[in-house]
């Protein structure tokens, strides 16, 4: 095999994955938000990045609290934080410890606020993970005018 044909083969790897992530990243975000989704109305949202719906700083809303110099546990680092998969993550972006999977530079994750609860939906595809927190335990609150 010639490297042009490898080369060739990767990008048409590149290319599906790419596209694959893509339409499962907003199907899952449609779900996420519970919304009957168009592409007229809701356009895509490329796999982990911005796309509809509100978005909210990962960095600042799901923040670690490391209790000492030598760690914890998750339950110590991330208190009243929990995911759907039943176990939680924890991830850094640049000097950050947050409380969930986030996927490379994903400084801002689609957010909701449902039954007392802030949802996030935080990775790509297909390591997404949703995690809840109690309204009373965010950081970042926003009143309505």
């Amino acid at each position: 095999m010639n490297l042009k044909a490898v080369l060739a083969a990767a990008f048409l790897v590149w290319v599906v994955y790419t596209t694959l992530g893509t339409v499962m990243y907003t199907a899952r975000l449609a779900s996420f938000y519970e919304v009957d989704w168009s592409l007229e109305t809701h356009g895509i949202a490329i796999n982990g990045k911005t796309g509809f719906g509100d978005m909210i700083s990962v960095a600042h809303d799901l923040s670690a609290s490391i209790p000492s110099a030598s760690g914890g546990t998750v339950n110590e680092i991330c208190p009243g934080i929990s995911s759907e998969r039943g176990h939680l993550t924890v991830s850094t972006i640049d000097d950050n410890v947050v409380c969930c999977h986030i996927s490379e530079n994903q400084w801002l994750v689609p957010f909701k606020e449902a039954d007392g609860k802030r949802h996030y939906l935080c990775g790509a595809w297909p390591f997404e993970e949703h995690v809840t927190q109690n309204l009373e335990n965010v950081a970042l609150n926003f009143t309505s005018l």
